[in-house]
């Protein structure tokens, strides 16, 4: 990434709502994946380790983001949908698998979605992100943020 895409994605997340800091995060793991699907393809090992690496950092900080006590459900399932990404990041790792990335890009791409719907409902806007032009319908449980600590 740029400098400049650095600063426009560092200025966006200025002052946003918990709810839409969630969906660029989930953006940068896409961006982040898709990173390490093309260094598969190019057998660049250290570039695939690197953009893996902070896919799983952006994931560990979602997840340490949690709020288990006040979350109920949503951080319960968010809690499972986190550690199987997680397994499943390592798997891919392990497996050099573009397969395994795809798989989790998609499933990201769906409970983004989810968020992206509760922030149009926050917000009464309609926002969609460069990290997918699929249309992805998933509904969210909640419109509440007591997930996040």
């Amino acid at each position: 990434m740029s400098q400049v895409e650095a600063r426009y994605h560092e200025t966006e997340g200025a002052g946003a709502s918990a709810v839409r800091l969630v969906v660029l995060l989930y953006d940068q793991m896409v961006r982040d994946l898709n990173r390490a699907q093309q260094a598969i393809e190019q057998k660049d090992i250290e570039g695939r380790t690197a953009a893996i690496n902070h896919a799983v950092w952006v994931l560990g900080y979602l997840h340490g983001k949690l709020n288990m006590s006040a979350g109920g459900q949503v951080a319960r399932d968010l809690d499972g949908f986190y550690n199987r990404l997680r397994r499943m990041l390592l798997d891919a790792q392990v497996k050099v698998s573009p397969e395994i990335l795809g798989q989790v890009i998609t499933d990201i791409l769906i409970v983004r979605e989810a968020w992206l719907e509760v922030e149009n409902t926050e917000t009464g806007t309609t926002r969609v992100s460069a990290a997918s032009t699929d249309s992805i319908s998933a509904s969210p449980s909640t419109s509440r943020t007591d997930w996040m600590g």
